[in-house]
């Protein structure tokens, strides 16, 4: 949204000395302008995948998200395009619409680098208070431990009401989403054995 845009932390000069020190040697800091200004040849593609998790509180999110991307590859023609497992429906989304268009561009997934605390590294975390960013790590914690005791099961079963309840108890207010999905075929795993993770979208402040 426009106001999450507005709000999200910005250090332009500090990001270009960090690129400096690891010999960076070309950025691309292109205006609105020069990025919606150009037209485009090929539609949007959204995999059906894109009206789950995010998609069906942010309909219109993975549009924008797809039409940035297809500008940018036709701006910067690039072999690899490399992108956070954190974000996984989005990485998922984008390597579907490369291989849609059939466009020679290789996606690589980058394991998520997080703090000792188990929050993940993120510019948004600048946002959050000391409570805030604690109540996240436990948050984690949470979810971790759940998806461990999953794997050991001999049958699976999901106790989402119960990871809600621990949630509250916590003192998170809102949570908007939380779901298991296999991350082969994208639904309800049917084995403790499967390769699955456990979504979640939730509120803090």
């Amino acid at each position: 949204s426009t106001s999450d845009f507005k709000s999200y932390p910005r250090n332009i000069r500090k990001d270009i000395n960090l690129l400096k020190k690891l010999k960076v040697n070309y950025l691309y800091l292109p205006s609105y302008s020069d990025l919606f200004s150009l037209k485009v040849k090929r539609k949007i593609y959204l995999h059906k995948f894109s009206k789950d998790l995010c998609g069906k509180f942010r309909p219109k999110h993975f549009r924008g998200v797809i039409n940035v991307i297809n500008r940018l590859l036709d701006i910067i023609k690039p072999k690899y395009i490399l992108l956070g497992k954190k974000d996984f429906q989005q990485l998922y989304l984008i390597k579907k619409y490369i291989e849609k268009y059939k466009i020679k561009t290789t996606v690589i997934g980058c394991n998520t680098v997080r703090k000792e605390n188990g929050v993940a590294y993120s510019s948004r975390n600048k946002n959050l208070s000391l409570h805030e960013l604690n109540l996240a790590s436990k948050v984690f914690k949470i979810l971790r431990a759940e998806k461990k005791y999953l794997k050991r099961k001999p049958y699976f079963y999901f106790h989402k009401n119960n990871l809600l309840n621990k949630l509250k108890v916590l003192g998170v207010r809102k949570v908007e989403y939380i779901k298991c999905l296999d991350l082969k075929k994208l639904k309800k795993p049917k084995k403790s054995k499967s390769k699955f993770n456990i979504f979640i979208a939730y509120y803090l402040n």
